[in-house]
């Protein structure tokens, strides 16, 4: 039995990010967004325990670093983990059906967490393929390939991940047992998501400013580490030295907890889907209702959707959490943006007067990465879509009501930001016209496009919510739209618009292109909305 739910739930994971077609397309653009993730993140780690390693290894103490970088993947692990473990554990849409079948819980239990292995183990793996170039090319005796330190690397890294894994299903476990308890689910998991959201992106920023930290200040850490973390010094001593026993006793210490772990979380894990969930009372009162249109029903509907859903709000509610910290940040240091420039100045910034170029760039970014929310909006209609197509309701009204949630609940913050940058800035009148059409004009856009990727490309079939906005194909296709078209203006702007008109003018004609698409797409969703909404199935 534990094979056969094993199977499934690869399946099931396979079909979540390439769908059930598997598309070429589709399967491409995963590919390219794992490729992109493991060249990002290996071109952060490498360097930074190369300069380490070179710094260390004079002193005997390199594997300082291996540990730093080791505890860095066990972090984000379990950030970037935990809130799919809490859905796919303990909030899957199949928890019922196979309670109801003669499966142990040890082995539903099993097959969950197996899956959230996977996943992180391919999230680690660039931090396992960056360790090993990084220390072959810092080593200062440039002995080449070191066979035995790669092999006991790889071992640690799988204790790492299982035991990052099973730390995280227990905060997943504990995290059912607080939300089952409470009304605002969404609130209370946005303040959860926004505190390991940061600490995410701080760990991932300063990777590079960790080698030249940690090959200064190497002894220091070292003893450190030895005294108050030895499964780190058993784990990366073990495998710079090449010892054995050290990896031995390094495995020991994560895969007994393990194992606890796994025991006491089975053996509450049905009382747990089976308890009663919180719900507030309500009390029948003899009122007339109020009137509403249609259009507003539908839109209060799609509205009641973002906000409740505690990782689909995240996911794209997100996108106005870096405006709105940037913002606070550039008001402090208004004085001073010394810092900011020097942060900045990896990417060819020398001075603060590129700073309201950034910033608008930043504002169109910021945007399209929130707008295309409508990419999962069809998606999480899920199998009650026949409701909404069995109504007496325009098409046109359905999807117009989808279209303008983004302009709802994010569109004012995106104005707010650049209401900033006109009060941080010194800016022409027609810049102040342009930073406060440029939201509107890439939301129409965005909003549109994801709108009709969804049409076109629709998972109504997920067990989990969180496949329906985050591994399905309309909404890969949409971020990476959204992703690709700011890095290929900027390369245009850069390397061949930026010799005959200024950064504003570029932005104008970006303008002009977006109002264009945005009436191009505004007249396809007219034509053919109906019929690819009534394909959906």
């Amino acid at each position: 039995m534990i094979k056969l739910l094993l199977g499934i739930r690869m399946r099931l994971m396979m079909s979540a990010m390439f769908g059930r077609k598997k598309k070429a397309v589709g399967i491409g653009l995963i590919v390219l967004g794992f490729v992109f993730y493991f060249i990002i993140v290996n071109g952060m780690v490498i360097p930074a325990i190369a300069i380490a390693t070179d710094g260390l290894v004079q002193n005997g103490i390199e594997w300082v670093i291996v540990g730093i970088v080791l505890l860095a993947a066990f972090c984000l692990c379990f950030i970037g983990s935990v809130f799919m473990a809490y859905q796919q554990i303990y909030e899957s849409k199949d928890n019922e059906m196979l309670m109801s079948m003669p499966i142990k819980p040890s082995q539903i239990l099993f097959s969950r967490i197996f899956a959230i292995g996977v996943f992180n183990m391919i999230y680690a793996l660039p931090f396992l393929t960056g360790t090993v170039a990084g220390y072959m090319i810092g080593k200062p005796d440039g002995s080449g390939f070191d066979a035995v330190f790669t092999g006991l690397v790889v071992i640690d890294y799988i204790g790492m991940v299982v035991f990052a894994t099973m730390i995280t299903c227990i905060f997943a476990w504990l995290l059912s047992l607080v939300l089952g308890k409470i009304q605002n689910k969404t609130l209370i998991s946005t303040v959860m998501y926004i505190i390991f959201f940061v600490g995410y992106f701080y760990v991932i920023f300063n990777l590079q400013g960790f080698g030249d930290s940690i090959a200064k200040n190497g002894e220091s850490i070292a003893s450190g580490l030895n005294t108050f973390a030895k499964p780190v010094y058993f784990m990366a001593a073990g495998a710079t030295e090449h010892n054995v026993l050290f990896t031995i006793a390094y495995m020991a210490i994560m895969l007994v907890p393990s194992v606890v772990i796994f025991w006491v979380m089975q053996k509450s894990y049905i009382n747990i889907l089976l308890r009663k969930k919180y719900t507030k009372r309500v009390d029948y009162k003899d009122e007339v209702a109020s009137k509403r249109s249609v259009f507003v029903a539908l839109l209060q509907k799609e509205i009641s959707k973002f906000v409740g859903t505690p990782m689909y709000f995240l996911n794209y509610g997100a996108s106005i959490i870096f405006p709105l910290l940037f913002i606070a940040y550039l008001f402090i240091k208004k004085n001073d943006y010394g810092s900011l420039v020097n942060l900045l100045s990896v990417y060819g910034v020398k001075n603060e007067s590129a700073l309201p170029s950034i910033l608008a760039m930043a504002l169109y970014s910021f945007t399209s990465t929130g707008s295309v929310m409508t990419a999962a909006s069809i998606n999480l209609e899920g199998k009650n879509l026949w409701i909404l197509k069995s109504l007496p309701i325009p098409t046109n009204d359905i999807l117009a009501a989808k279209a303008a949630v983004p302009f709802v609940c994010l569109l004012p913050f995106y104005e707010i930001f650049s209401v900033a940058a006109i009060i941080l800035f010194p800016v022409k009148i027609s810049t102040i016209f342009l930073l406060l059409l440029m939201p509107i004009a890439t939301m129409a856009f965005f909003s549109q496009f994801g709108l009709y990727a969804n049409l076109k490309h629709y998972k109504l079939d997920w067990i989990s919510e969180n496949e329906a906005f985050k591994r399905a194909g309309g909404p890969t296709i949409a971020s990476l739209t959204s992703l690709g078209s700011l890095i290929a203006l900027v390369l245009l702007y850069i390397f061949v618009l930026s010799e005959y008109i200024d950064f504003y003018g570029f932005m104008w004609i970006m303008f002009g292109g977006l109002v264009l698409g945005s009436f191009i797409l505004y007249t396809l969703l007219r034509a053919n909305g109906h019929s690819l909404f009534m394909k959906v199935e």
